[in-house]
């Protein structure tokens, strides 16, 4: 099994549940609150601890004071261990996230600006021949870090970030809020086909409940979402998807397997408010991808056709 390493944003999330986007200058009462750490690089090693595997995480600098010591308290509480925390004078990362009844949020920030500079020196300790992940929020960082790892021989797992290229093996996740146009099939399909180019390896690109596209070698295909009833909150599920494809990296599954376990986990995870809330066990994704056998079946036809 290979090692994994989480790169990227811990962060201070607060979730408020509104029944609509709020009208300018009206108040509204919030129908549910849920505060905790959040941030794509958490999100991610917590998703993976839940489906049994341990990360090292190397966070951004979270700040000193009250604010740092809850955030990191917090990590402590969920058992991420492995987690690096820099502390710093810079303000803690908080994110606050209105989430509307059709599921979708929308996010307001503090400090993620000053990420970038403040991670300028970032260094980590390659894991030979592992995996790496990281976000677009610490910047130009990021790419000096995959360029490190590239160097150790491990496999670069990039988020969001405006593409470059990566080299073969590599692989690029990205979602309609990036690239392409959420549910425009001719647009998303010629966006990932351009991100596979760009990037030089395997692109993927979310488009929500509407399904995911991947493109590699030339190669473009759309798969379908797997159903979910009562869908309550999208927060996440990028990083759900991303820990679900990192799993099955390090366990050197196919790719149809490794993409309908990460597009279940991805589903799973807007069961509850909240980026981790509702984060899948590996059993329960399992009894997920068995309930929706014919979703599968297509994975596995999918696939064969970008072989």
């Amino acid at each position: 099994m290979r090692e994994i390493l989480v790169v990227g944003t811990v962060c201070w999330d607060r979730l408020v549940r509104v029944p609509h986007i709020p009208l300018l200058g009206k108040y509204m009462e919030a129908d549910e609150v849920l505060e905790g750490p959040g941030g794509e690089a958490f999100n991610t090693a917590l998703g993976l601890q839940r489906l049994g595997m341990s990360a090292l995480v190397y966070g951004n600098p979270i700040g000193s004071g009250l604010a740092a010591d809850r955030l990191r308290q917090g990590v402590e509480k969920v058992g991420l261990r492995r987690a690096v925390l820099p502390g710093g004078r810079n303000r803690v990362p908080q994110c606050d996230i209105l989430v509307t009844p059709d599921g979708q949020r929308t996010m307001v920030g503090d400090g993620f600006a000053e990420l970038p500079a403040l991670t300028e020196n970032l260094h980590i300790t390659p894991l030979r021949g592992g995996i790496v992940s990281g976000d677009m929020n610490l910047g130009d960082s990021i790419w000096r870090m995959y360029d490190m790892a590239r160097t150790a021989g491990m496999t670069v797992y990039a988020m969001d970030s405006p593409p470059r290229n990566l080299g073969l093996g590599s692989i690029f996740q990205s979602s309609t809020d990036w690239f392409g146009k959420p549910g425009d099939d001719p647009q998303n399909r010629a966006a990932v086909a351009e991100l596979s180019t760009e990037t030089g390896g395997l692109a993927i690109l979310t488009d929500g409940m509407r399904g995911l596209y991947v493109s590699i070698n030339g190669k473009t295909e759309r798969f379908a979402p797997f159903p979910l009833e009562g869908v309550v909150d999208s927060t996440g599920a990028g990083d759900a998807f991303r820990a679900g494809m990192l799993y099955g990296l390090a366990q050197g599954w196919k790719l149809a397997h490794n993409l309908s376990f990460a597009a279940a986990c991805g589903a799973l995870v807007c069961r509850g408010l909240g980026a981790t809330s509702t984060a899948a066990t590996k059993a329960e994704v399992e009894a997920f991808v068995g309930a929706n056998r014919t979703v599968f079946d297509s994975y596995l036809r999918i696939a064969d056709l970008l072989a």
